[in-house]
């Protein structure tokens, strides 16, 4: 599954579903085909998602109409969490975002690698690792 186009040539077809996010945390690349998210009454967070960020090719288009609006989504606090980046997220938590703004431990965006909750911060970018359970608010790493 996922490697043929369905209707209108798109990759991801989400249409007239009840849903309330996309929850698509997997979805890193879109290698050909178009994005067509139409009439989801409930549907937050695909009007805020970098989709050429996603979509390998820049030839195909972004159709996303008749969701939610997104002004309704934040009145209702439907609203990416403080921790994800401006690319957007999946949908609500630190858990669903495209990537973070800060830092991330294993799928999980976190504001700092703090050792009091048993992380270190990964030497050369913005990853945080877990301690040893041996380490009591002593770990770097080493």
């Amino acid at each position: 599954g996922g490697r043929h186009l369905t209707e209108y040539f798109s990759a991801l077809y989400i249409v007239k579903t009840s849903l309330e996010s996309l929850n698509l945390r997997s979805l890193r690349k879109i290698r050909s085909g178009s994005v067509a998210i139409l009439e989801n009454n409930d549907l937050c967070y695909a009007e805020n998602i970098n989709w050429q960020r996603i979509m390998k090719s820049q030839q195909h288009n972004t159709l996303l109409q008749n969701n939610k609006p997104p002004e309704q989504c934040h009145l209702e606090g439907f609203v990416c969490d403080k921790q994800c980046s401006p690319e957007g997220c999946w949908g609500p938590g630190n858990k669903l975002c495209l990537s973070c703004n800060t830092f991330q431990v294993l799928n999980e965006c976190v504001e700092s690698c703090d050792p009091e909750k048993g992380l270190f911060q990964s030497p050369g970018d913005r990853q945080c690792m877990k301690c040893d359970k041996e380490c009591e608010l002593t770990c770097t790493g080493d």
